[in-house]
């Protein structure tokens, strides 16, 4: 006698691919904003140019002439100059200053060369920013991949390099600058094709620069914070305003070099509403014993309303 099969009930049943459906739809929506989390922090990420310091040799690879390949960006020293090169497909490509310069800069211990590796004509191919000094003067550089070899495009010797309109909807410029200038010398530059095209400056408005000088004053007195420099965002994390305390300042005493900056996140018109900053100082003993090396600081300011505040700060290691 064969046995009977037992009725599922029917509301069982649909109670069951209920939940069923139920469950995999939440799935669903975390998996989504899971994807849609990381790829906002992506974003972020590659809004801000490609930046690393340099000692006496370093290689740095990437694609630097749009062909989908990395390339290897070799920077080495001899007898303290600094020498750049690129080696691409079997080539090796020499990113050679301006004769009227006629230096990439020297090698010194506690004001290395810095490179930042920026799109700014936006073909896919980016432009190489280098900023070094010699003879305790900074020097700046940009090189521009054009038909098949490197060109010094820009070269100065101002103490700020910085992008606005980095990654927006807004063709990207070059901001040159020296903090230690009563008038700061700022230039303005848009690359056309194979050269910079110097724009007017007069409305130009770099956001938070005023705090970044009460923070580099900040940085560079021997005393505390002042009270009177409301240049942090009410939330700032308890470990970036520790930072300042360690630096130790009744033992070190610290000189603004130069720095690096660029916006990295926009509203919907383009306007930028944070802005990352990499602030170079030399650092020293206070009794003038011991070499002096260099201490790189990282802070990244926030739109708060009408300002600019500073909402991170942290220690740069190379």
């Amino acid at each position: 006698m064969n046995a009977k099969m037992p009725r599922i009930n029917k509301k069982f049943y649909y109670c069951l691919v209920s939940c069923l459906l139920i469950t995999l739809i939440g799935i669903l929506i975390s998996i989504f904003y899971m994807l849609k989390s990381q790829n906002t922090k992506v974003s972020s990420e590659q809004a801000v140019a490609t930046n690393s310091l340099v000692s006496n040799e370093k290689a740095i690879k990437k694609d630097l002439n749009g062909d989908g390949k990395d390339d290897i960006l070799y920077i080495s020293t001899k007898n303290n100059k600094y020498y750049i090169e690129v080696h691409s497909s079997g080539k090796t490509l020499f990113l050679d200053p301006d004769k009227k310069i006629g230096t990439v800069g020297m090698y010194s211990s506690f004001w290395p060369m810095n490179i930042a590796l920026v799109d700014l004509s936006r073909d896919k191919i980016p432009e190489v920013l280098v900023q070094s000094s010699q003879d305790k003067i900074p020097i700046q550089h940009v090189f521009s991949y054009v038909n098949g070899e490197y060109k010094d495009v820009y070269f100065g010797s101002n103490n700020v390099l910085g992008i606005l309109d980095s990654k927006n909807n807004k063709t990207p410029k070059l901001i040159s600058m020296n903090l230690k200038s009563q008038d700061m010398n700022v230039s303005q530059y848009i690359l056309i094709r194979d050269s910079f095209k110097k724009v007017s400056s007069e409305t130009l408005s770099i956001p938070g620069l005023q705090n970044v000088l009460l923070f580099i004053d900040t940085i560079e007195s021997s005393g505390e914070i002042d009270s009177n420099y409301d240049i942090f965002t009410a939330d700032i994390d308890k470990d970036s305003m520790s930072i300042i305390g360690k630096l130790d300042k009744k033992n070190y005493i610290y000189e603004f070099q130069d720095a690096f900056f660029a916006d990295s996140k926009w509203d919907e018109q383009g306007l930028p509403t944070e802005l990352q900053w990499t602030l170079n100082f030399k650092k020293v003993i206070a009794q003038g014993i011991g070499d002096p090396s260099q201490i790189k600081i990282k802070i990244n300011l926030m739109k708060e309303g009408t300002k600019f505040n500073i909402n991170s700060i942290k220690i740069q290691k190379n």
